[in-house]
C-alpha cells in the first residue's frame, strides 16, 4: 500500500486541488482517497489498471465534495512552471482560468487528469466508460482548441 501511495499521491493531490481550488481541501481528500483504496484494494484484480482506478477513486471524492458544498467544481489559480515561462504570466493564467471555466465539468475533469494528472488517453477513455477508440484524444484536442492552444504551450 505504501508503494501504491508513493506512485499516486502527488498527481492525485494535483488534480483534487485543481478540482477544489483549495490545497487544504485537496490534501483532506487526498487521504479519503486512499482510505478508500485501502478498503476497496482486496477486491481489485486489474493491477495494469492502477492508476485510472485510483483516478476514478478521487473523481468520485471530488465529486462528492462539490455535492456536498453545492458548488460547481473550482477552478484554482494556475501558478505552474510551464506557465510562468510564458511572455506574461498574469494574463496567461487569468485567461487560462477563464478558459476552464468555459469547459463543461466532463471536459474540465478529463482535462485536469490529463493535465494535473498524467493519466493517458486510454485510461482517461476507461474513467468515461467510453469504447471509442481514440475519445480521450480527441476530447483533450478538442479542449485544446477550446482553451486556447497558445495559452497552454506544452502544459
Amino acid at each position: 500500500m505504501a508503494d501504491l501511495f508513493e506512485r499516486h499521491h502527488r498527481p492525485v493531490f494535483s488534480f483534487l486541488r485543481r478540482m477544489t481550488g483549495s490545497n487544504e481541501d485537496a490534501e483532506d481528500l487526498t487521504q479519503e482517497v486512499f482510505v478508500r483504496v485501502l478498503k476497496a484494494i482486496h477486491g481489485y484484480q486489474e493491477r495494469s489498471l492502477e492508476r485510472a482506478w485510483v483516478f476514478r477513486i478521487a473523481r468520485n471524492v471530488g465529486l462528492d465534495h462539490n455535492r456536498a458544498r453545492g458548488r460547481a467544481p473550482a477552478v484554482e489559480p494556475v501558478c505552474d512552471r510551464h506557465v510562468a515561462r510564458l511572455p506574461d504570466p498574469q494574463d496567461s493564467r487569468l485567461a487560462l482560468q477563464q478558459a476552464l471555466a468555459r469547459l463543461g465539468d466532463a471536459e474540465r475533469e478529463a482535462f485536469l487528469m490529463r493535465e494535473a494528472g498524467g493519466l493517458g488517453y486510454a485510461e482517461i477513455r476507461l474513467l468515461n466508460r467510453s469504447r471509442t477508440r481514440g475519445c480521450g484524444r480527441v476530447l483533450h484536442l478538442d479542449m485544446v482548441v477550446n482553451l486556447g492552444g497558445s495559452i497552454l504551450g506544452k502544459w
